[in-house]
């Protein structure tokens, strides 16, 4: 009998048990992260989302709010910087845990890192560090094998 793939290695029932269940995350700053998407004014999305970093400093969500709002490539390098590590913390025990079964566009609490891993990759590009960019690109990739970011059309990513 031939084997189905499915992206969570198994059976058909742990892989609808993988899909229904996956990781998820609890955060002391849910609740910031939760309502700054309903804020419209610039400002205050930026101070609830620095208010967040003060009580998770790891807060990805967080980052890329005050890296998409910061006044300087530098800090904006910085808070993307610090959600990709803090990205990287996080999932890196799931990922070898979970081995190949580990599906990253398929868990929701994992797309907020590659999303940042995106959003760095597009600092260091304007920034005119190509090869972080490259490097970037090629651990996004390597994380999104179904590249949802589009990063293979770039003509100098591997």
């Amino acid at each position: 009998m031939k084997q189905e793939y499915y992206p969570y290695r198994g059976n058909k029932t742990t892989a609808c048990i993988a899909y229904a269940f996956p990781p998820t995350l609890v955060s002391k700053t849910n609740n910031i992260t939760d309502a700054i998407g309903h804020v419209g004014d610039t400002a205050t999305r930026r101070s609830m989302a620095k208010e967040a970093l003060l009580r998770g400093p790891g807060c990805i969500l967080s980052h890329m709010v005050v890296a998409k709002h910061a006044e300087t490539i530098e800090e904006r390098l910085f808070h993307l910087e610090m959600a990709r590590d803090a990205g990287l913390e996080l999932w890196t025990p799931v990922a070898h845990a979970l081995g190949s079964r580990m599906a990253w566009w398929h868990i929701e609490d994992t797309k907020p890192f590659l999303h940042a891993l995106n959003a760095l990759g597009e600092a260091y590009e304007e920034a005119d560090d190509f090869l972080a960019a490259k490097d970037t690109f090629e651990m996004l990739l390597r994380l999104d094998r179904h590249d949802h970011f589009h990063i293979a059309k770039r003509p100098w990513v591997a």
